[in-house]
């Protein structure tokens, strides 16, 4: 599977921070597990992307759960 990039926009906000924090949590596949060998094989990972007015370009990992935090100002 393939990342995919989804275009986001934020309305009713007044302004929103340069940047974007990302935490990812993504295996290689949708059976990977954490074991004794290997304990960090699914782990959140944390990430910046910048933010560009109200939009951003959002990446989504293949086989993960992302939070997105954004500071806003409403």
């Amino acid at each position: 599977a393939n990342p995919v990039i989804k275009a986001v926009s934020v309305d009713g906000v007044k302004k929103l921070g340069a940047s974007a924090t990302l935490t990812t949590l993504k295996g290689s596949d949708l059976d990977a597990v954490n074991s004794l060998s290997d304990p960090e094989k699914v782990a959140p990972k944390e990430s910046r992307i910048k933010v560009s007015g109200k939009k951003l370009s959002l990446p989504l990992a293949p086989y993960s759960f992302t939070v997105l935090r954004l500071k806003i100002s409403s």
